[in-house]
């Protein structure tokens, strides 16, 4: 079954408003992540397909609806040669919202954690969360046994050489506090927080 279309339209609208509304900046990596986040984190239904790529989990399909969606003025996409892609709600953004408002009475609140959570984190950072994700899903998937958090990390700092080996150990931490890991949280005890 493919996601209707619609609902993924509205999703992706909501997302940039979202991020407006929070003052984050939104590009095309950093919606990429969101949107792959959105799927694995809080299952919202928007069947795109992810793939490994240079800068973390890819979806061409995702890509051709956020062109579609800039033709159709749902999205405003401008580009800076020095700050990259800018995308904001288009003049049609508020249709769209409506268009598929069954869809988001459901998503729109897990929508909005996830731009709570994880809104504030520049793209190169959402590279790293989304491939830790995607790393870790893909452990859940092939194995029956659990990964320890050092391994996930090397694993994915092995994916991401550019990046900060320490820093990627740290979110990937922040990830498994968070519940948000399958692979390795059933094995990782929680520490209790300070306060």
């Amino acid at each position: 079954m493919t996601a209707d279309p619609w609902m993924r339209y509205a999703a992706i609208v909501l997302i940039a408003r979202l991020m407006g509304e929070e003052k984050n900046p939104l590009g095309k990596t950093a919606l990429q992540k969101l949107t792959h986040l959105a799927q694995e984190l809080w299952k919202c239904p928007l069947e795109y397909h992810f793939r490994l790529y240079n800068y973390g989990p890819y979806s061409r399909q995702l890509a051709l609806s956020q062109d579609y969606l800039e033709s159709i003025h749902g999205l405003d996409v401008e580009y800076d040669p020095d700050q990259g892609y800018s995308i904001l709600p288009g003049r049609t953004a508020g249709d769209l919202e409506r268009r598929g408002k069954a869809f988001l009475s459901k998503w729109a609140k897990p929508l909005d954690r996830l731009v709570k959570e994880f809104g504030s984190y520049q793209a190169w950072q959402l590279e790293i969360i989304a491939t830790i994700v995607f790393v870790d899903r893909d452990h859940a998937k092939r194995s029956r046994s659990f990964v320890s958090l050092e391994t996930l990390a090397e694993e994915v700092a092995e994916i991401k050489p550019r990046h900060d080996r320490e820093y990627i150990a740290r979110l990937v931490g922040i990830l498994n506090e968070a519940g948000h890991l399958r692979s390795t949280s059933h094995t990782q005890p929680k520490r209790p927080r300070k306060g």
